[in-house]
């Protein structure tokens, strides 16, 4: 091989490793909104009164465990529905939750519990029981806004409240 061509691979290469690094760099910058465990989950929307959340649904055991764990920013009306076939009485904790959360408890389509929830960054971190049965929960940004005895409806994800 001449030295001319051996040049020539060499700058091909070169440039190559440049976009591939170039393609990572912005690919890292520009997903880091949404944590990987949250990219594969359904989303939907959630009308809570007339209030609507976008949602990623959490209805597995797995995904219930890692909920909101390490989200470090949730957009103002984006949330987290768990969602369960069955009642029950399960608490809620905030370990390894990086940011403060308000959980509403929801029983048949109505919002009977509403919680404020701190971010817990020790071993051992407080529960947040309702103290009730219920099939879904909403984890939303804190907020003031009481939705006790709202009504909740879940709509596919590009549909639009009434």
């Amino acid at each position: 091989m001449t030295v001319k061509k051996k040049t020539i691979i060499l700058d091909v290469s070169i440039l190559v490793s440049l976009i591939l690094i170039i393609a990572f760099a912005w690919f890292l910058l520009h997903n880091n909104d949404m944590p990987l465990p949250l990219r594969n989950l359904k989303q939907e929307n959630v009308q809570v009164g007339r209030q609507i959340f976008h949602v990623w649904v959490a209805s597995t055991p797995k995904e219930q465990t890692r909920g909101l764990m390490f989200v470090k920013n949730l957009p103002k009306n984006d949330g987290m529905l768990f969602v369960w076939d069955h009642y029950v009485m399960e608490p809620f904790w905030m370990k390894n939750t990086l940011i403060p959360l308000t959980i509403l408890f929801i029983k048949d389509g109505k919002v009977i519990k509403h919680m404020d929830m701190k971010p817990c960054h020790t071993i051992i971190c407080p529960l947040y029981n309702p103290n009730t049965k219920y099939n879904m929960a909403l984890e939303i940004n804190q907020t003031s806004q009481n939705y006790m005895g709202k009504m909740v409806k879940i709509q596919p994800k590009n549909e639009h409240a009434n």
